[in-house]
């Protein structure tokens, strides 16, 4: 929870479109960590579907995150492990499996032309 502290700490300093991004990956923080615990709480058969959709949500919240100005300066790895991901490694794969392109290049692409 010392994420959460620490912005609340600081509300004040953030403009409107930092508040914006800070609540929304508090949100993505909140949402990984419900599913994590629902997935090791509902029975088995259902626990694949939790799994996949938990997976895909981490996927789209990195996607926007590495199109996003804002997060510019974090790195892949970092940016990653924020999404749940364990390993760059891994969230390389998979980012590639879902969206066709390795993570930096995706990132990239949705910079350009951006100021």
């Amino acid at each position: 929870m010392s994420v959460f502290s620490e912005l609340i700490r600081v509300r004040d300093r953030l403009g409107a479109a930092a508040a914006a991004r800070m609540t929304e990956i508090g949100i993505d923080l909140i949402i990984a960590g419900l599913s994590e615990r629902l997935a090791r709480e509902v029975p088995q058969p259902v626990n694949g579907s939790v799994v996949v959709q938990r997976a895909k949500a981490h996927l789209e919240a990195a996607a926007r995150r590495l199109a996003d100005p804002a997060c510019a300066h974090l790195s892949i790895g970092l940016l990653a492990y924020g999404c749940g991901f364990a390993g760059q490694a891994h969230f390389a794969r998979r980012f590639k499996e879902r969206h066709g392109a390795a993570p930096r290049a995706y990132r990239q692409a949705a910079l350009v032309g951006v100021p």
